[in-house]
């Protein structure tokens, strides 16, 4: 039996520095051996890949964690990276009705413009990944931004109308347990075809230089194949490669 992304165990604070962090705390601490939920108001150094900072103004978006226990293989960490993202993908095209894209590794793009991001921490024991706690920063009644590249939006902005967050937490904590329960090895499939900018050549940042390709796939690794002008087909980590939109 897999563990459910529901919980009892729902924290709701006002303000923190990280709702990871702070589950990380609580997990090192062993407070709570099943699934916790954290939501904030606001997080002073909310972080996404790379530390990336995620700017967000208070009481207006969805910053969730949540603290999972389960027995994942390691083979299947980039299976349950899938989940995550096209939960989000998945919850939001509900809201918005408009196509919603991934733009590899982690953040979510509708319209050309950011909507959310998610990070995930796992830890592992003897090839098993045993707890993950997954950040999501999801920008929901925002309707101001500072200028980002690619730039940012929310779905406030575009159905023009206030969203309910809590009932915009609870359609995504839905979606998450049922993706989750049929965590399925044909998923990459459908994951490619919501990949941004897929098939259109731009630049990129490879490996310290700038180079022309076009996206192709991601592998089931995780890893980010492009048709590199010059040099054919080639595979890339998350921390070799950097968009140059």
């Amino acid at each position: 039996m897999k563990s459910s992304f529901f919980s009892n165990n729902q924290v709701k604070l006002n303000e923190i520095d990280s709702t990871n962090k702070f589950l990380l705390q609580l997990h090192k601490k062993k407070k709570f051996t099943n699934t916790v939920v954290v939501t904030a108001d606001f997080q002073t150094k909310g972080k996404g890949r790379k530390g990336n900072s995620w700017e967000s103004e208070k009481g207006k978006n969805l910053l969730i964690s949540i603290l999972l226990r389960h027995k994942l293989k390691i083979e299947d960490q980039f299976l349950f990276n899938i989940c995550i993202s096209m939960s989000i993908q998945e919850l939001i095209y509900n809201y918005t009705k408009e196509k919603v894209y991934i733009k590899w590794p982690n953040d979510i793009i509708i319209l050309n413009k950011k909507i959310a991001g998610y990070i995930i921490d796992n830890l592992v024991q003897k090839n098993i990944i045993h707890t993950s706690i997954i950040g999501i920063g999801l920008n929901v009644n925002q309707l101001k931004f500072k200028k980002y590249n690619p730039l940012a939006t929310s779905i406030s902005l575009i159905k023009e109308t206030e969203i309910d967050l809590y009932k915009l937490k609870n359609d995504l904590l839905k979606i998450l347990e049922n993706n989750y329960k049929v965590l399925d090895k044909n998923a990459i499939k459908k994951y490619n075809k919501l990949l941004f900018k897929k098939g259109i050549s731009m630049q990129f940042k490879l490996k310290g230089e700038i180079l022309k390709a076009k996206i192709v796939s991601v592998d089931n690794n995780g890893a980010l194949k492009l048709n590199v002008e010059g040099k054919g087909l080639k595979k890339f980590k998350a921390n070799q490669v950097k968009y140059m939109l």
